[in-house]
């Protein structure tokens, strides 16, 4: 083979394809399917923390019109088993090196004997609609004996706190340690330290889209057929087949149009496996849809991690050690296993050099709804702690924040850099590419960060100016006060002593992307000459359509317009793993690559034998296969499909199988290492404690960009859910283990006029670990925000002297209750 594809659409800005229907409102969500007698479920929820269920009665729901079943814990108890303790696989390696404590407790689909959240499921309705439905959650009358909620992590780890779960010694639910180095005579002997309590706290994805099921099953065949709003299409085919004691073959999920997903929807939840359950057993199809109050209760909430960080230094500001000791909140159950602590610890470092660590990773069982990834996954709290670490160097060394970084970063000549511990696939951290320096430099210029500094000296002497009586910064008295206020004004019109005060803060990351298992994609030649190419991966919104079609057009020497893309359905293609993590892009387009080079090969052979020429000799464009050094002895893809296939027609050589397709499950060795440096500009009124952002800015490494149009997007999304993070969103639990914050009344977010315009740098270093050089880009955005933002508020009140941010968000009730306490001493 001569041709290897030529790069034609891969690294311009094509605009979405699967956005048209979308913008059109033809889109297929899960709350759109119908289908004939159709029944509708709804799902009765704990209105208690911590409860035993003494009684349940459901005569009066079942007796209500147009009810056709109620399901409680009892009903289910031998037909469906409790979920595994955790949905993720942990990978022979880490277990043997880590050697962790898993203890995760098993959920039920229905609560059996006790209720340990707010919003847990114990019972579910079925009716002709929905109305009927909720009005029936009304008729199940439960007795329930209120318990002790315990809502505080650190005091679940007290010897007589309330055991969540009865069975286990205590409410630890997972815990691990790693170190290098020798951290604890680096403390000792360091010229300088510090201790800092930090908690990263409790929100949320938030999606569009709410969680939903449909599912119908049908009897010649046995077959049963789930809609998801999901982003682990096979996943939840898998725990449907196990928990309901199906083969796989006779399951299919399909994910259709999902309304965001960010890290929740990577978890299989009751309803995923009742729905279908009700389906079999009832014989019509069952529909499942959240409403946004059930979401607030539901679906898994995410962050929640209180750290208590030492740190050394030398008087250069070079950091000699960083011990960590952190606890995860992760309510009741543990889904996700060791997935957000861990890759906590792996990414504590950062880009940094730090010759001895230390990190005690502790998941703490509390009454609270389950803790999950979220578009980050563990990364922000590690980054929260690392950048707020090297502020307070600064601080203590008087040095500017930046200056301290480029002191400790890990420079290029060290590249690839062994870091030292294990990542959570088993393998090594080891980074593999990047320039972190010129990515710090890069996005400081974006920001004009030297010139954000110019502005506060100025404003500071403007301030002393006034205290003192002069008008000008050169000198000169005057005695009306008035006078002088209206002199002395900073650019945007307002006076420098009114309380306002900017500041810049910087937040920088490395992340591992790609991560595996694996992943698959099927190419196939169809029988128009086109190519179909089947993947594992579940879009929501990423543009894997586009990208996917783009990269396949390049692989084959045709336009995207002759590729069609199909993912998110568990028919397409036997193995997937799903979209989350920063890795579909690495891993199904990996896949899609080899899978490629495959049928290519077959496709060469094939068109060799018709034209009777050699297969090195043959190269592939606009749908057609010919010699290369003569274009017009050549056969088009349609006459090649139509040649393979099977039976009196076949025209395939001898030993060649039927059919022009190749299948591949790319299992990386271990991830890629994206990583990029954010810088926020503040400005902070004192006097409300109001944050107002007036500048960002992000310069990242992610790789060869596929579609520099949606890289951009991702970007500006992820910070977009970073600032609500940094400054607005927060699950708040009373003592009682009430959620108080769970409508959008109370649960703020970011809106547009909250969010400015995200400058962004781009850089592109290809990774060596994959033959496309690709790198992930979907969480990156989120990760740093709550750092650079926390960075640049205490940056802003300098000025006042000596106050510190130690959680998340920044709201002004906390700046307010910052500058008190400052004030007071």
């Amino acid at each position: 083979m001569k041709d290897q594809g030529t790069i034609r659409h891969m690294g311009r800005s094509i605009p979405m394809r699967e956005a048209e229907p979308l913008l059109r409102g033809q889109g297929t969500y899960v709350s759109d399917l119908r289908f004939p007698g159709m029944l509708h479920a709804a799902v009765l929820r704990s209105p208690h923390a911590h409860a035993r269920i003494q009684t349940i009665d459901v005569s009066a729901a079942l007796a209500m019109p147009g009810v056709v079943r109620v399901l409680t814990g009892e009903d289910i108890r031998d037909a469906i088993e409790p979920f595994p303790s955790s949905f993720e696989f942990h990978p022979a390696p880490w277990l043997e090196a880590i050697k962790p404590v898993l203890k995760g407790p098993r959920a039920r689909m229905l609560a059996l004997g006790k209720v340990r959240y707010v919003g847990e499921p114990v019972a579910m309705v079925v009716a002709e609609d929905r109305y009927l439905a909720e009005d029936a959650l009304d008729g199940i009358a439960v007795d329930y004996e209120a318990l002790p909620p315990v809502v505080d992590p650190e005091a679940a780890l007290e010897p007589d706190a309330v055991r969540i779960h009865e069975d286990a010694g205590d409410n630890v639910v997972f815990h691990f340690s790693i170190a290098k180095g020798n951290p604890d005579r680096a403390l000792a002997d360091a010229p300088h330290r510090i201790e800092e309590r930090l908690h990263h706290r409790r929100h949320g994805g938030i999606p569009m889209e709410g969680r939903g099921v449909v599912a119908m099953a049908e009897v010649k065949p046995r077959r049963l057929t789930v809609w998801s709003s999901t982003q682990v299409p096979h996943s939840v085919r898998r725990q449907i087949a196990g928990q309901l004691g199906m083969a796989e073959e006779t399951v299919r999920v399909v994910a259709p149009h999902v309304g965001g997903g960010f890290g929740p929807k990577v978890l299989v939840y009751p309803e995923e496996v009742l729905v279908p359950y009700l389906a079999l057993e009832l014989g019509r199809p069952v529909q499942w849809i959240e409403d946004r109050r059930e979401h607030f209760i539901s679906t898994a909430h995410a962050r929640d991690q209180i750290h208590y960080v030492e740190l050394a230094f030398d008087g250069d500001g070079s950091i000699l050690a960083l011990k960590d000791r952190f606890l995860l909140d992760n309510g009741a159950y543990n889904p996700m296993g060791l997935t957000d602590a861990y890759n906590t610890s792996a990414h504590l470092q950062g880009p940094y050099r730090i010759p001895n660590l230390a990190v005690t990773g502790t998941c703490v069982a509390t009454n609270k709804v389950p803790n999950a990834p979220y578009r980050g996954a563990g990364r922000p709290e590690a980054v929260f702690v690392m950048e707020r670490c090297i502020d307070r160097i600064a601080g203590e060394l008087d040095l500017d924040p930046a200056e301290v970084r480029f002191r400790n970063l890990v420079q290029p000549e060290e590249i690839p850099y062994d870091a030292g511990i294990l990542y959570r696939d088993g393998q090594p951290v080891r980074y593999d590419n990047g320039d972190f320096p010129a990515t710090l430099a890069k996005a400081m210029e974006a920001c004009r960060y030297h010139e954000v500094r110019t502005r506060q000296n100025d404003a500071a002497q403007d301030r002393e100016a006034v205290r003192s009586g002069r008008t000008t910064r050169e000198g000169g008295t005057g005695t009306d006060a008035d006078v002088q206020r209206e002199r002395i004004v900073r650019r945007d019109g307002k006076a420098p002593h009114d309380g306002r005060y900017i500041g810049v803060g910087i937040g920088f990351y490395t992340e591992g992307t790609g991560v595996g298992s694996f992943e698959g994609a099927r190419v196939e030649v169809d029988s128009s000459g086109k190519l179909l190419v089947s993947v594992g991966a579940s879009g929501h919104g990423q543009g894997h359509e586009t990208v996917f079609s783009q990269l396949t057009a390049d692989l084959w020497g045709v336009t995207p317009e002759d590729v069609t893309v199909v993912g998110g359905d568990t028919d397409a293609i036997r193995y997937g793993v799903g979209t989350f993590a920063s890795r579909s892009t690495v891993n199904a387009g990996t896949a899609i690559h080899e899978a490629t080079r495959r049928l290519k090969a077959k496709v060469f052979e094939l068109a060799g034998h018709l034209l009777e020429a050699n297969p090195d000799d043959l190269t592939t464009r606009d749908g057609r296969v010919f010699v290369a050094e003569r274009p017009d002895r050549g056969v088009s893809l349609a006459e090649l499909a139509a040649a393979a296939v099977p039976g009196w027609a076949t025209k395939l050589p001898e030993g060649m199988e039927p059919n022009l397709e190749a299948t591949y499950y790319y299992v990386p060795q271990t991830v890629t290492w994206a990583h990029a440096a954010h810088v926020a500009v503040v400005e902070v009124d004192a006097g409300t404690g109001e944050v107002k952002l007036l500048d960002y800015a992000v310069a990242h490494d992610s790789g060869p960009a596929i579609n520099p149009l949606f890289v951009e997007g991702q970007v500006r999304g992820g910070v977009a859910q970073g600032i609500g993070g940094a400054l607005y969103e927060e699950f708040v639990y009373d003592e009682m283990g009430q959620l108080l914050t769970g409508t959008f009344l109370d649960y703020l977010m970011p809106t547009c006029g909250e969010v400015p315009a995200i400058k962004q740098v781009h850089l592109e270093t290809p990774s060596p670990l994959n033959p496309l050089g690709l790198k992930g880009i979907g969480e990156g955005g989120a990760i740093a925000p709550p750092v650079a933002v926390a960075n640049a508020v205490v940056d802003a009140l300098r000025p006042l002297g000596g106050i510190e941010i130690s959680e998340t968000p920044v709201t002004p009730e906390r700046v307010l209750a910052l500058i008190r306490k400052n004030r007071l001493g």
